[in-house]
């Protein structure tokens, strides 16, 4: 992979940001306070909280992706399960996601579907709440913010629990 995508080593360019951004935590994270007036460290403080709600933005969009091949589970993988019946059906979207996040990322069941059902919502190309995605991106709104927008958004279809989010759909 080259170009827009990655590098000529084929690594993606998502793989190589995140590198650059543990370089830059490892080097912020040793780097001495001595001598910082409150002045400076408010205003770090104020640089950092804005990569924060950038980085919640990478983060949601790494789950659309996840959710997304959640989808393409093909009807005869033993990974779609089966009905009662023995006749094997497909996953339910978002459910691969929310359980692997349990799982490898350590989160609870309600933080791994709270955010698989605000990756959907924030998807840049079709969610309900594409603008606030791209706030967040920005760094101009908070997950606090998502979190009120996804409630809302819930409240107004009656879906709280629905494990795909995409039954918030309203288009």
């Amino acid at each position: 992979m080259t170009g827009a995508d990655g590098d000529a080593a084929g690594r993606h360019l998502i793989t190589l940001a995140l590198a650059h951004v543990a370089a830059a935590l490892d080097g912020g994270l040793t780097a001495s306070t001595v001598g910082m007036t409150q002045s400076q460290a408010r205003g770090l403080l104020m640089g950092l909280e804005v990569q924060e709600r950038r980085m919640h933005a990478l983060r949601l969009r790494l789950i659309g992706e996840s959710v997304a091949h959640d989808r393409t589970v093909p009807s005869d993988d033993p990974r779609a399960g089966c009905d009662a019946g023995g006749v094997t059906r497909r996953r339910p979207a978002g459910v691969g996601t929310a359980a692997w996040m349990r799982t490898a990322l350590k989160v609870s069941g309600a933080r791994a579907g709270t955010e698989v059902r605000a990756a959907t919502l924030l998807d840049p190309q079709d969610g309900d709440l594409r603008e606030l995605g791209a706030a967040l991106a920005a760094g101009d709104t908070s997950a606090e913010h998502v979190k009120v927008g996804c409630r809302v958004m819930a409240r107004i279809r009656g879906t709280c629990g629905s494990p795909d989010g995409r039954s918030w759909r309203w288009r």
